[in-house]
């Protein structure tokens, strides 16, 4: 356990003697501080425990710390409806008309979310009712009710748009007052279903499965999920104790419902289905317009995954899943080689945590894993393998029935799952890299195919696709798939479904392009035949196969040495990509300005804003034929950096989206065109491979 996070979670719990002991044997009030800044007093505001607060100022807490968001810890108790701590802080020296960085200041929360007393306590404490923040307004245009007609009897005033102010941007709507679950404290409520089917009409007690009656703000429970009352010592006075996995929290009676277990939630499913892919996502009010289907599967899918491709045994990992997840991520992609091997335990533990819980059930969440590459750990079981190509001392491939059996049974254990959704042959074309020629790869391809169909037949996966290169990426990487040979392959009724392969700002042909056999450079072996050829997602799409888009973020151009990465946060990646800051600053600004996202109902910053990657994502998600991006997103601001913009707004317009991908991979370009001149913007030349190394790997 990390130092000071026993006080962390004392104070969150409200547990006053445990925290006394803890303070006593060593640890500190600020020893411990979460992903997005929080400290035990900001989590003690958060959850309303106005005794633990005045505890850890007395204990010399630092009251002016800020949370990533800019947020005080006024704002925190606005949130957590903490009206007695307000004066203790005020008198701490945390000024009450301090706004966070969007200048939301805390009685505009404390209006917004209907706590009174909050209200009474800040306006008591010098607190400008009039102050105004852009998409909120003032505290009285946010307010109703006992709220509104307290703060007009302070003079507040409704702000020029008064009524009529927009929601707040996207990414403040899922930032303020939110932890752990990552659920959007300023959606609209819904309250918990009270039909007979999901709730039973009388008193909880021990043994029940309970849910809220309708959205608090603190608190464990969130909308949706299934707690159990695990102890109640029969009088009205004492809350009941329930649990949520391996926490609890405590609750007054009124506060919840007996629940009915869902069908959903005690389902004996081992693989996702249409019914409960779809009831997450209008769960997780993700239908924008309408549900985004997984090709033909049946399935639908959020418009991101979360790609595990670098997903290690370590919390922040697990909470970036878990919070993903808990967003509206339903869609998990693996390897046995990511990470060797510790990818698909980590994805396994941390479902298996959440439909413990009941946050997710099964037939929710839709896994995919892969066959193909050999590396790692892997390497101990390849002797005796037929078709095992090798392509250098540390690295095999293979797809052989032999082989594909025994790593789905590996991969199965590691998830702990009884199936996984798709099985995906990973890159079989790299076996060309050992020296097959593509005659005898699709032939191994045929085979994989027709050992996939016993393995559906087996209920070990409910489907397959293939993950690969179906277009020439440079000359040094020359083979590629062609999807019409692929087909060709398949055996009658079968149950091939899915296509993965990179889409990015660099690597954009595969949308425009005529999907044909092309060289090593690119061109058409039939340039007549190109001139009319579906590109591969027009040919997916008649084939009824759906499409996932990796390596979103990570651009290959052509003969370029390096990666170009396409986001603007400063985090240890930035040093592998090509691009520099303003570069990324620019693209940000064009795709801004292109898809008009400063304006509703999107509502981001306008220009370069830190937020390129966010803004990638969303334009990549919206373009036609594109059923799901894949995004590794290893921490949880990276998912508060991406995932809520595509959730809680409506996809571009397709056409736009087109016309953005078009127009930012022109800038790359010609970027790339006047590197090669001495006179160039100040790209870095050694971007490009000398002209004589360009095809010799290919021929």
């Amino acid at each position: 356990m990390e130092k000071g996070y026993d006080v962390y979670e004392y104070s969150r719990k409200g547990d006053l003697e445990s925290l006394r002991e803890a303070l006593k044997e060593g640890s500190k009030p600020d020893d411990y501080m979460a992903y997005d800044g929080s400290t035990a007093l900001v989590m003690a505001a958060r959850s309303g425990h106005s005794h633990i607060i005045k505890e850890l100022l007395a204990r010399g807490a630092d009251a002016q710390v800020r949370t990533d968001d800019g947020s005080t810890l006024l704002h925190h108790a606005a949130s957590g409806n903490c009206a007695e701590a307000i004066p203790a802080l005020i008198a701490a020296g945390v000024d009450p008309n301090e706004g966070n960085e969007d200048c939301v200041v805390p009685l505009i929360l404390a209006a917004h979310y209907g706590h009174l007393e909050c209200v009474r306590a800040l306006c008591d404490n010098g607190a400008n009712v009039n102050l105004a923040a852009e998409g909120w307004g003032t505290a009285l245009d946010g307010a109703e009710g006992e709220v509104a007609g307290y703060l007009e009897s302070r003079g507040a005033k409704r702000s020029e748009r008064g009524a009529d102010q927009p929601l707040a941007a996207a990414h403040e709507r899922f930032s303020y007052g939110c932890f752990e679950t990552g659920e959007n404290p300023h959606a609209t409520p819904v309250l918990a279903p009270t039909s007979q089917a999901t709730s039973v009409d009388r008193k909880p007690q021990v043994g029940d499965h309970v849910q809220l009656r309708v959205p608090k703000p603190s608190g464990l429970l969130k909308v949706g999920d299934i707690g159990l009352v695990v102890a109640d010592d029969g009088s009205d006075c004492v809350p009941l104790k329930v649990s949520l996995g391996e926490r609890y929290d405590y609750y007054e009676y009124s506060d919840l419902m007996v629940s009915a277990v869902s069908a959903s939630s005690n389902s004996s499913s081992s693989s996702a289905t249409p019914e409960g892919t779809k009831s997450f996502l209008v769960r997780k009010k993700l239908v924008q317009g309408n549900l985004r289907a997984l090709g033909e599967t049946g399935l639908f899918i959020s418009p991101v995954g979360f790609g595990c491709h670098r997903l290690e045994d370590t919390e922040s990992h697990k909470g970036a899943l878990e919070l993903a997840i808990s967003l509206g991520c339903n869609f998990v992609d693996l390897a046995p080689n990511y990470t060797d091997g510790e990818a698909e335990k980590v994805a396994g533990e941390v479902l298996q945590k959440m439909m413990q819980q009941r946050k997710v059930a099964r037939e929710e969440i839709i896994v995919a894993t892969k066959v193909g590459n050999v590396l790692g750990q892997q390497m101990k079981f390849v002797q005796g393998v037929p078709d095992m190509a090798k392509i250098n001392e540390s690295l095999y491939h293979c797809i052989s029935p032999a082989w594909i059996q025994q790593e789905l049974t590996r991969s199965l254990e590691r998830l702990q799952l009884k199936s996984v959704d798709c099985l995906l042959l990973h890159c079989p074309e790299y076996q060309s890299k050992a020296g097959m020629d593509m005659t005898e790869i699709y032939s191994r391809i045929r085979d994989a195919f027709e050992h996939l169909e016993k393995e559906v037949a087996k209920g070990r996966i409910a489907m397959y696709g293939l993950s690969a290169a179906f277009m020439p990426l440079r000359p040094t990487d020359a083979q590629h798939l062609d999807l019409s040979m692929v087909m060709k392959q398949l055996p009658k009724n079968h149950h091939f479904r899915i296509l993965q392969f990179p889409l990015n700002f660099a690597e954009a042909d595969a949308m425009w392009v005529g999907h044909v056999p092309r060289k090593a450079d690119g061109s058409a072996v039939d340039s007549k035949s190109a001139v009319e050829a579906p590109t591969l997602f027009e040919a997916a799409r008649n084939y009824g196969l759906a499409t996932l888009i990796n390596r979103p973020l990570d651009g290959i151009y052509k003969e370029s040495h390096g990666v170009l990465r396409f986001s603007s946060l400063d985090c240890d990646v930035r040093s592998f990509s090509e691009l520099q800051l303003d570069n990324c600053d620019a693209i940000e600004e064009k795709i801004t300005n292109l898809c008009q996202l400063s304006s509703p109902p999107f509502n981001t910053d306008d220009g370069a804003s830190g937020h390129l990657a966010g803004k990638t994502v969303k334009v990549l998600a919206s373009l036609p034929g594109v059923d799901c991006v894949l995004l590794g997103m290893r921490q949880p601001q990276y998912v508060l950096g991406t995932v809520p913009l595509l959730f809680a707004t409506p996809p571009v317009h397709s056409e736009v989206a087109l016309k953005t991908l078009r127009a930012i991979n022109n800038t790359v370009c010609m970027w790339f065109a006047t590197a090669i001149h001495e006179a160039d913007h100040g790209t870095s030349k050694h971007w490009r491979l000398p002209v004589n190394e360009k095809y010799s790997a290919a021929h």
